[in-house]
């Protein structure tokens, strides 16, 4: 009959479980999959102190994870899962009584957890630690069997359900208090067996890791498991699309569907509205399900801003173009800079695709009209001054006639066809009048425009330099 072991979990009441395994582990279909040691011998010490542990993932929460008991005098070890969250332990041996009995304990089917029974020989205390916490103990005697069996018990009735990752068999106590598990096991000089199960899938044997060469022998179809792992996902633009990805499972359902060309497939595309966190439920040949988390961040288009110098101009003159709101910039002219100087024949727009930090792009334009003035130089006020250069085209030297209505102070900038300014003079007050200078124009041969700036008042001509 069995005894019921119910445990208040006062110390204890949050359930240490992790998402992944260490390494390799095996996977028991809870049907008929099951190993067993190589060759015949008691695996677990006759009157020593021992501790037997493992990670598991239980996903029917159901089986016989490990079985070291005799057929016959029903002497040795059993340990099993029972659903919906019990173990049951089976202790007998000589000169000592024997012990059937469930232990509740906090288990899970949706993620790896340590588990470690403890027995000392001297008083033949056991206790059972499920997640590094005592959820049972008692009192039994122990008598080695001549066998050591994972995944099925000695009647070939119970079979486990899920994974195993990282057994180790020691002849000491490794557990006496409550403990944060770890691993992977290492072998030390109380290692009897070590099995880290990171053999390739159809491999012949388990190995063991330690000193003894006790290695396993699968059965009946217990091979490699597959790890389960998510990606894909990141920062996308808005109306841009982004895989999704899962592995390791048969079957998967994404959550939610918004954006998602087929929420059942490993793969999807996603083409979210917003910024979406989604959630991948993945289904193995073992009926397992695992989470994965996936964010696709959504960039906004960079919000764009464009101006002019002068969105009025007069034929033959020139202006410039600003744009801001990005990191780079690509203009229907062809030109990169971010405010390039335009030269229209008639009344033109011109159109800027701007690229964020995050590389999302967005265009946004402005029109130039252009206009007849009074003088071919006039802006705002065409009278206010007047300006011609030459010869053009030039070879060194570019004469320039200015005539002003009123004493301003003056700027000198020469820009090339692409805006960029290459000549730059010292700005001076002028009288009105006639005035005439002469200016080095040294530069590579090419296309180039005299800018002069007097208050609010710009004027500006073409002239080329060729020698």
């Amino acid at each position: 009959m069995y005894r019921i072991s119910l445990l208040l979990l006062l110390a204890f009441t949050a359930l240490v479980s992790y998402a992944q395994p260490f390494s390799g582990y095996i996977s028991l279909d809870g049907t008929n999959d099951y190993a067993e040691t190589a060759s015949a011998g008691a695996l677990l010490p006759s009157g020593e102190d021992f501790t037997v542990e493992t990670w598991f993932r239980s996903c029917g929460l159901t089986g016989c994870v490990v079985d070291a008991m005799d057929g016959t005098t029903g002497e040795g070890l059993a340990i099993s899962i029972l659903s919906p969250g019990a173990f049951r332990i089976q202790l007998r041996g000589v000169g000592g009584p024997a012990v059937d009995t469930i232990i509740a304990a906090p288990l899970s089917s949706s993620g790896w957890q340590h588990m470690a029974f403890v027995y000392e020989r001297a008083t033949g205390q056991s206790t059972l630690f499920v997640s590094g916490r005592s959820f049972g103990s008692f009192v039994a005697g122990f008598t080695p069997a001549d066998h050591f069996n994972l995944g099925k018990d000695q009647a070939g009735t119970s079979f486990y359900d899920g994974y195993l990752d990282e057994m180790r068999v020691s002849n000491s106590i490794r557990y006496t208090v409550p403990f944060n598990p770890n691993g992977p096991f290492t072998s030390d000089a109380q290692t009897l067996a070590l099995w880290h199960f990171n053999e390739a899938v159809g491999s012949p044997a388990l190995l063991d890791a330690s000193a003894f060469n006790r290695d396993l022998t699968p059965k009946m179809g217990t091979t490699a498991g597959s790890t389960f792992a998510v990606s894909g996902g990141g920062d996308i633009c808005s109306g841009e699309s982004v895989s999704l990805n899962a592995s390791g499972a048969v079957s998967f359902s994404w959550s939610p569907a918004t954006g998602l060309d087929d929420p059942s497939s490993a793969s999807p595309t996603a083409t979210p509205d917003e910024t979406t966190y989604y959630v991948v439920s993945a289904a193995d040949s073992n009926s397992c399900v695992s989470l994965g988390l996936v964010q696709v961040a959504v960039r906004a288009e960079p919000e764009i801003f464009v101006t002019a110098a002068q969105s009025t101009i007069c034929e033959g003159s020139i202006t410039q173009l600003f744009a801001e709101g990005g990191v780079s910039y690509l203009w229907n002219t062809g030109a990169v800079s971010q405010n390039p100087f335009v030269n229209p024949e008639v009344t033109s727009t011109y159109t800027v695709q701007v690229t964020d930090v995050f590389g999302c792009t967005a265009e946004s334009g402005i029109t130039i009209t252009v206009e007849e003035c009074a003088t071919s130089t006039g802006l705002d006020n065409p009278g206010s001054f007047s300006l011609s250069v030459g010869p053009n085209p030039t070879w060194g030297t570019l004469w320039v006639n200015l005539a002003l209505v009123n004493q301003v102070e003056m700027t000198w900038n020469i820009y090339d066809a692409a805006g960029r300014l290459v000549r730059s003079y010292p700005s001076e007050q002028m009288a009105s009048g006639i005035h005439q200078r002469t200016l080095d124009t040294k530069l590579e041969n090419g296309r180039y425009w005299l800018v002069l700036d007097a208050g609010e008042q710009r004027r500006s001509l073409p002239f080329t330099v060729w020698q």
